[in-house]
């Protein structure tokens, strides 16, 4: 009932158009091959057929309406080829799909309402093709759903506020679209979520209530045009280990409950914002912190003196703010540190030797603003030493 051909670049050639006189074929797996031409008619005469593997070779064409004569497919994967055309929600209701994989191809088209009729489905991988339109309201149907990827489309318009009706998803990405609006605050209600990734689009309004996202291990919404503050509801997200929030229009400072995260957090990304202030010493409490990147804002007065306890910190960027003083001597304690941006500030006096030490090692790489007739930075061991408040 089973016919596998998997891991073969010498595999290639075109699937027979006889393929579906086995009509007791329950499961077809010919992935990572090198396959080419168009899936034959023929298949879909295999009606008992039940999972379809054809990812990874340079399969072309349309998906068949036909797809619909397969009752009991519960699986079909045709991510990493070349097919193209539209696909047809009400055609794919007619199985009992569960995971549906088209990801990387070149689909187009729009997503129909009778997307919802997919009752069955967990997993949704439409990623890297040219669909566009508007997301369906009905999107919010698909109860069963645990993991939806739609990055790298074309799609535009708002965030259905039915997409809080999906309280089983865990892994939600819509990154590289034309989306935006606001998020809706009804999304604070997916507690479920692992992972929300929903960077490089057009979203604005201010960041959601984030309270709720106690399961949350992943946040990225960089290069969005969010506004207004980091609240303290970032001490919700208990298990977060990379908060991605560069290249948006966030103002205010970051809040002294970001020092909660202390035991999960390992990748802060707050760089290109207008966040100001003085930098917290609750920083100081992340030692799982591994990087941290918060150049490009406002930041003023001088870096806290405890950022040496950052003891797994290995990429520290404050470059572009309003930074003075002197450079803590007691950063040489970072003995991870492979990154350490500080041009484009107002630092003064002389960079310690134990700081200079860390760069013995050749990918340890280090900017300041050590260049120049007479700068107000000594530096003797930088890797580059820029003239101004600008370095290329």
């Amino acid at each position: 009932e089973n016919l596998v051909f998997k891991n073969n670049p010498e595999l290639q050639g075109t699937i027979p158009k006889s393929i579906g006189k086995l009509r007791i074929l329950g499961q077809l797996g010919l992935y990572n091959n090198a396959l080419t031409g168009t899936i034959p008619y023929g298949l879909f005469d295999a009606t008992r057929l039940n999972y379809i593997n054809l990812e990874n070779n340079e399969i072309s064409g349309r998906l068949a309406l036909r797809v619909m004569n397969l009752k009991r497919l519960h699986r079909l994967i045709l991510s990493n080829n070349m097919m193209t055309g539209s696909v047809s929600m009400p055609h794919l209701a007619g199985t009992q799909l569960k995971y549906l994989a088209l990801s990387n191809n070149k689909f187009s088209g729009t997503i129909s309402k009778a997307i919802a009729d997919l009752s069955n489905l967990e997993y949704l991988y439409l990623d890297g093709n040219d669909f566009s339109g508007g997301l369906p309201g009905s999107t919010g149907e698909l109860t069963n759903l645990k993991s939806i990827n739609l990055d790298s489309n074309n799609f535009v318009g708002k965030l259905p506020k039915s997409l809080a009706n999906l309280q089983k998803l865990e892994f939600l990405s819509m990154q590289d679209n034309n989306l935006s609006g606001e998020i809706p605050a009804e999304m604070s209600a997916m507690s479920k979520l692992e992972t929300m990734n929903i960077a490089m689009n057009s979203l604005g309004g201010s960041l959601p209530d984030l309270s709720n996202f106690s399961k949350l291990r992943n946040l990225h919404l960089y290069e969005n045009s969010l506004i207004g503050p980091i609240s303290d509801t970032v001490a919700g997200l208990k298990h977060i280990e990379v908060l991605f929030l560069s290249s948006n229009q966030l103002t205010g400072t970051i809040p002294s409950a970001i020092g909660t995260l202390d035991r999960t957090l390992r990748g802060l990304y707050l760089s290109d914002n207008q966040l100001g202030g003085n930098m917290t010493q609750a920083l100081c409490d992340l030692e799982e912190l591994e990087s941290l990147f918060l150049d490009e804002n406002k930041f003023y007065g001088e870096l806290p003196d405890c950022l040496n306890s950052m003891s797994s910190l290995r990429q520290f960027y404050v470059f572009q703010n309003e930074l003075s003083g002197e450079v803590p001597s007691n950063l040489q304690d970072l003995k991870l540190l492979s990154g350490l941006g500080l041009e484009g500030n107002a630092f003064v006096g002389e960079l310690s030797q134990g700081i200079c030490d860390l760069t013995a090692d050749p990918l340890v790489d280090l900017w300041a603003d050590c260049g120049g007739s007479s700068p107000a930075l000594s530096c003797s061991c930088c890797s580059v030493c820029c003239p101004g408040a600008h370095c290329d």
